[in-house]
């Protein structure tokens, strides 16, 4: 199994701070990844290899390069956001 229960950490952009806190859910598998993005900035949020996001806080997933997808992320599942707080819940 998975060695952590949590991980987490932060960089002090000129923007603002990004922070990101990544969990063990309760059910099996089950994963929950917490972005912070500051304001007038975008990022891309990766998912790791065989994520199923099943709750995204309104941001659409696509995998490799299609749509919102990192160039070069090919297979992982990825979305573009804007600004704010988001709550992914995923499976592995």
């Amino acid at each position: 199994g998975d060695a952590f229960a949590f991980a987490e950490g932060f960089y002090e952009s000129v923007y603002g701070a990004v922070k990101v806190r990544w969990e063990k859910g309760t059910e099996e598998g089950e994963r929950l990844l917490r972005v912070t993005i500051p304001h007038n900035t975008t990022a891309t949020i990766c998912l790791e290899d065989g994520a199923a996001p099943f709750e995204t806080d309104g941001l659409v997933f696509a995998e490799g390069e299609s749509g919102a997808a990192k160039p070069g992320v090919h297979g992982a599942m990825t979305a573009l956001a804007g600004s704010g707080t988001y709550e992914i819940r995923y499976r592995k």
